[in-house]
């Protein structure tokens, strides 16, 4: 489907007494006015213009892999020898990448542990185009963040560093539509002595039921001031202006994507339809358990995303066990092998080991 849908279309409304018909005698949303002025913009996702058969294809087609889904073997790992890191088969190539644009992730696990830890995957991931990676978050190893417990520090107060459990999110949610993050990745250095579990699912699948539900709250959703998000500024170097984003967009490539969060706390929603559309997609989630795969990461596995909605698990650290570390990468660009023949093996010693 990449590269199918490429042309946005303008935001469409029913006006009924001022506001946004949904096919109820209720109004929900902006005075006509401020809808009229937002059909001039291209902002609504064009799978959803009203072409029929554009539509019904790719409703067919999230279908069948939600089926797939569901009844997966998700215990599958790819098992990637440790001395071919720095120069991977085309066939461990293309499966990487195969599995993440259709399954939403790729489990892989390294045989042995190179000495050189960031520096090994950084090199696997630039096999599969992953480089350059999120400006906008603290990175330790080049394109990679270590995630530990830094409770008490001024890293401690976001999320990835704390051991509390995470909510359903897509990570990124935050970032200016130019920078969304289509792939993110997590290399387990050390497990936590107790938890820690992901669960994925793919957004796509979320979308879909929405839409099977009632596609009103998919135009909601896709409205491009469908939420605002607050600034953020801090002595970590943090500096985002508010943010006002659609939840549901498409990538130039024609792929349908959702930024997620459960979060409530300074989220300002177009209007009462769309925050209660938002709460909607978050109780389909639940509703849907079987859309989703649980992971618990063993130390030199990792998983390759393509930034699909996922939680973690409270996990525990124990006095005589190792500390969890988690490597992770957010990269705007989905993984590709056929643009892996145009890198160049550098040096092995650009990094320092984690320990």
């Amino acid at each position: 489907m990449a590269g199918v849908f490429r042309h946005f279309a303008h935001w469409g409304a029913t006006i009924y007494d001022g506001g946004l018909h949904t096919g109820k005698s209720t109004r929900i949303c902006m005075p006509a006015s401020r809808i009229t002025k937002k059909m001039a913009e291209p902002a609504y996702p064009s799978l959803f213009d009203g072409c029929e058969l554009r539509l019904s294809t790719w409703i067919d087609e999230t279908r069948r892999r939600a089926q797939r889904q569901s009844k997966a073997d998700t215990s599958t790992v790819i098992e990637i020898p440790a001395q071919t890191l720095t120069r991977l088969d085309k066939a461990t190539l293309t499966n990487l990448c195969h599995t993440v644009i259709q399954s939403g992730f790729a489990v892989y696990g390294w045989d042995n542990e190179p000495e050189n830890i960031p520096g090994a995957l950084s090199e696997m991931l630039k096999q599969l185009s992953l480089q350059g990676g999120d400006s906008g978050v603290m990175r330790e190893h080049g394109d990679l963040s270590l995630l530990q417990d830094l409770t008490g520090t001024p890293r401690g107060r976001f999320p990835p560093y704390q051991p509390a459990a995470m909510n359903w999110h897509t990570d990124g949610y935050y970032n200016a539509q130019d920078q969304s993050i289509r792939c993110f990745t997590l290399h387990c250095v050390e497990a936590a002595a107790q938890g820690g579990a992901l669960r994925l699912m793919d957004d796509t699948f979320l979308v879909l039921a929405l839409h099977d539900e009632n596609p009103e709250l998919v135009k909601l959703l896709s409205h491009p001031e469908a939420m605002t998000l607050p600034h953020n500024r801090d002595k970590e170097g943090h500096d985002r202006p508010d943010r006002t984003l659609p939840m549901i967009f498409q990538h130039e490539d024609g792929a349908i994507a959702i930024r997620f969060t459960t979060r409530s706390q300074n989220i300002a929603w177009h209007c009462e339809a769309t925050k209660a559309a938002a709460k909607r997609a978050h109780e389909l989630i639940d509703a849907n358990p079987h859309w989703q795969t649980r992971i618990n990461l063993k130390k030199g596995q990792g998983v390759i995303t393509r930034n699909v909605l996922h939680t973690r698990e409270q996990f525990i650290d124990r006095a005589g066990y190792p500390k969890r570390q988690i490597l992770r990468g957010r990269f705007t660009q989905l993984p590709q092998p056929e643009l892996a023949s145009q890198f160049t093996y550098p040096s092995d010693d650009h990094n320092h080991a984690v320990r």
